[in-house]
């Protein structure tokens, strides 16, 4: 069903047509001044025009039946023909011009012909105005023609960016993968050699050797589960993943204290943008801090989200600023808000995001 905004236009529009026919019946003299029949017939065709948003073509072909109808019965024409205009537009607006060209154009030949019958006894003068009203088709449907394109090129650019974005984070992630994965496969091949190596004549070199394998491979799979959580499901998580991507992240050796302020309906987009920052900076943490405890903090400041991930770690920042960086102030940017990053105040590493929260959310 049309809107209340949509129904009003076409009430108003109505009532346009009817007082404008009057008027131009008066002013040229016309012989035949519209009646019961013809506001009847003029308030239909507007009235067709609540569904006009939807640009049906059964919209635009009650509207060009009636302007026919209205137009052949005699009535003086002018406002009337407003109602063409306006489906002729909103046909092309919506409508592909496959479609709103052969519809628009059957409309506008059949209107002419009811107007050339219209006009058939009277001057010159009401001929040629006549057609010139049906010209104005032209501009209409051009008009809604070139919204319906741009906004097309407009859906398939927010597609196309979509997938890329897609196509980059499936491209980083597996690059984290390959990462922690050779990295942490490659040492423990080079302990095995070396634990094989001294088994029989140093026990003590191959227990170290030993160890440091279960420590590798413990870190190596603490990392590779935090990378391949971004594979986790078509949905990204947001702050209600945060305690469950905290715990993760205890269980891999890094304490992390987690302070998120209570706030509801964000929106979806920036609610995932927060989770990546918060995701990615505490992986730089783990791969980079070393013995390291992390704060994370997430609060409300003049209408902007700020959130922060510090440690008192030894990462330092050449050691942080990579793809990972690189990703969380895109994320932060694309949304508005600036992303910065370097040593905190009394030491370690800290990502500190700023990103404007739109006007409706509630905190």
């Amino acid at each position: 069903m049309p809107g209340l905004r949509v129904v009003l236009v076409a009430v108003g529009l109505a009532v346009l047509v009817g007082v404008g026919s009057n008027f131009a019946a008066s002013v040229e003299g016309w012989e035949r001044s519209p009646d019961a029949w013809a506001s009847l017939v003029a308030a239909v065709t507007a009235g067709a025009l609540a569904w006009s948003r939807a640009g049906s073509v059964v919209m635009l072909a009650v509207v060009a039946a009636g302007t026919s109808v209205y137009l052949v019965g005699g009535y003086p024409p002018g406002p009337v023909l407003l109602c063409l205009v306006v489906a002729t537009f909103q046909v092309a607006r919506v409508r592909p011009v496959r479609v709103s060209l052969p519809a628009c154009g059957v409309a506008a030949a059949v209107v002419v012909a009811a107007l050339l019958v219209n006009v058939a006894d009277q001057s010159s003068l009401s001929l040629i105005v006549g057609l010139a009203c049906v010209n104005w088709l032209v501009a209409p449907w051009s008009l809604g023609t070139l919204v319906q394109v741009r906004t097309v090129a407009a859906a398939r650019l927010r597609t196309e960016l979509v997938e890329r974005g897609a196509l980059e984070e499936r491209v980083r992630v597996a690059g984290e993968v390959h990462d922690v994965a050779g990295h942490g496969f490659s040492v423990i091949a080079m302990q095995a050699g070396v634990a094989l190596l001294v088994l029989d004549d140093d026990p003590a070199q191959a227990r170290k050797s030993l160890q440091a394998i279960r420590s590798t491979s413990t870190d190596a799979l603490s990392d590779l589960r935090v990378a391949l959580s971004l594979m986790q499901g078509a949905e990204t998580p947001g702050l209600d993943g945060l305690p469950r991507l905290a715990e993760r992240v205890r269980s891999a050796g890094l304490p992390v204290d987690l302070h998120v302020e209570s706030m509801n309906d964000l929106p979806a987009d920036l609610d995932a943008a927060v989770y990546r920052v918060v995701q990615e900076s505490l992986t730089n943490v783990l791969r980079h801090a070393g013995r390291a405890r992390a704060r994370v903090q997430i609060f409300r400041e003049n209408g902007d989200l700020l959130v922060e991930i510090a440690d008192d770690g030894s990462g330092s920042p050449k050691q942080s600023d990579g793809r990972g960086l690189a990703g969380m102030r895109s994320r932060t940017e694309a949304l508005g808000g600036t992303l910065t990053a370097g040593p905190g105040d009394e030491g370690g590493f800290r990502v500190r995001a700023r990103i404007p929260v739109p006007e409706g959310a509630e905190q």
